[in-house]
């Protein structure tokens, strides 16, 4: 089943004999992630997280389970990466535009102010609360490099509690496979070459695990190849 969701296509395949069990499973699967969208999205003012972005800095903001994990999961991914990736890159994030023709691209000055408010650190979660608060005026934060991921992951579980054994999830990239195909082989994943629409730059097999993968050829402009790899405010490294 194809459903457009996060801003992309979400793709459900459950190989089960039941038929009635595979439509409800995807049914329940597709609600589970629509129902997260909302709740972490950043293109609705009325989401989880926009309240968070508006409200927190005046006060602790109270959040579902899901969010507070996956807020508190990006923070130790700050940690982890000595903040290569944080998730109040929404700070500066929305000076691009992409979509404009020619894309909007910010003036350095801009961006050297804005990205003084990208700071993880300017986050606080109060776990017996399930609060969030953030530190500094104008840290706001984004999901977009986490959530969907992790909203793939829930989708996996409702599968799961539905007793498919044998499936894919594949939210625009992010793909989890379970289980074997109709053939009893392992899931193919083809990874696109980012310079070539024709070319798969890998094809691995898969079973049990997750793919993601990240790149600059939808979102980008400049004469950048993207290929650095050192903490950078540019959306092209």
């Amino acid at each position: 089943q194809v459903v457009g969701l996060m801003g992309t296509e979400i793709r459900i395949l459950v190989l089960e004999e039941n038929r009635l069990l595979a439509e409800t499973a995807i049914a329940a699967a597709i609600a589970e992630m629509a129902r997260l969208e909302a709740m972490m999205t950043d293109w609705r003012e009325d989401s989880q997280l926009m309240q968070v972005n508006r409200e927190a800095f005046r006060h602790p903001v109270p959040v579902d389970p899901e969010l507070f994990t996956v807020i508190s999961d990006g923070i130790q991914a700050g940690v982890d990466t000595d903040g290569a990736f944080d998730i109040t890159w929404r700070s500066a994030g929305r000076l691009w535009d992409f979509k404009a023709d020619p894309p909007r691209l910010p003036d350095p000055a801009t961006i050297a102010a804005a990205a003084r408010r990208v700071d993880y650190r300017a986050i606080r979660l109060d776990p017996e609360a399930r609060t969030v608060r953030l530190l500094a005026e104008q840290v706001h934060i984004g999901l977009g490099g986490i959530a969907k991921g992790a909203i793939v992951d829930y989708a996996v579980g409702v599968l799961r509690s539905r007793g498919c054994k044998r499936f894919v999830v594949n939210a625009g990239g992010d793909i989890f496979a379970r289980g074997r195909n109709d053939g009893g082989r392992l899931w193919w994943v083809a990874i696109r070459h980012p310079r070539s629409n024709q070319e798969n730059l890998a094809v691995l097999p898969v079973a049990n695990l997750a793919v993601v993968t990240s790149g600059d050829f939808r979102n980008a402009a400049g004469n950048s190849p993207g290929t650095e790899n050192t903490p950078s405010s540019r959306p092209d490294t």
